[in-house]
């Protein structure tokens, strides 16, 4: 992973759920309870194979922008507007 897809990813994380990206919740109903209460109080780690968010992979190729990504993060962390 280079720096600049290091940067998107944390972007990803923390805009998210800020909403500065739009990702789709791809989430159900026993993914939400029952899974969650399972890899939560019964796996001290994530297990082999745990399917990730289709917004959150980021293939090995992909080109980001470094500056774009640093400022971005930036806000995401620090809530500014500028």
């Amino acid at each position: 992973m280079t720096v600049a897809q290091m940067l998107h990813h944390l972007n990803l994380a923390c805009g998210g759920s800020l909403g500065f990206y739009d990702l789709p919740d791809e989430s159900y109903l026993v993914s939400r309870t029952v899974f969650r209460w399972i890899l939560v109080d019964w796996y001290p780690a994530q297990p082999v194979g745990l399917r990730l968010p289709k917004g959150f992979k980021i293939p090995h190729d992909a080109a980001f922008d470094f500056d774009f990504g640093e400022t971005r993060l930036a806000k995401c962390l620090f809530l500014t507007e500028g």
